[in-house]
Parts: C-alpha cells; structure tokens; sequence
C-alpha cells in the first residue's frame, strides 16, 4: 500500500491546516511540524511568489525576481540552522 493510502487510517486527517508532503521515500504528510505561525509564513511567501509571477505574465518583470535572496535572517529574529551530514553515500 502508498504512502496515500497508509494514511486513510489516521484519525488526524483531515484535520490539517495543510498538506506538506517530504520529497523522499517514503513519502509521509510532515505537517505536524506546522503551526499557525508557520502556516502564516509559508502562505507570505506562496503569495509573494504568485505577485512575481502574475508581474512575469504581464511582462513588468523576469524570473529573476523568484531568485533574489531574501532577508530571512534579518526578517525572523529566531530560527534553527540544521546542518546533516553524512560520511559517505552509503551512510545516508
């Protein structure tokens, strides 16, 4: 059985703020790590990127906008830098 159908047995779903689904195997809904606040962020930043591109469409701006960095550090006071790392290709 999929990931998508492991999950008709939890009691939570539907219950998500948001689907937010890991880019790995096997793929799993990660969005018990999102809260309301975290949820709010990610939505600036979705909406953000949709201004970008409806600006791209009507030809005021480029893709270029999308990839300007961003002042994340400057903007969230507190954050957690993670860093993984592994010994070699087969320890991962």
């Amino acid at each position: 059985m999929g990931a998508a159908g492991a999950n008709r047995k939890d009691p939570h779903l539907g219950m998500d703020m948001m689907k937010i689904i890991t880019p790995s195997y096997p793929a799993i809904n990660a969005v018990h790590n999102v809260f309301s606040c975290t949820l709010e962020i990610i939505n600036e930043e979705l909406n953000r990127g949709h201004e970008i591109v409806k600006a791209v469409m009507k030809g005021t701006a480029t893709y270029d906008k999308l990839w300007e960095p961003t002042e994340y550090f400057i903007q969230y006071k507190n954050y957690i830098e993670i860093i993984a790392e592994a010994g070699s290709a087969v320890r991962v």
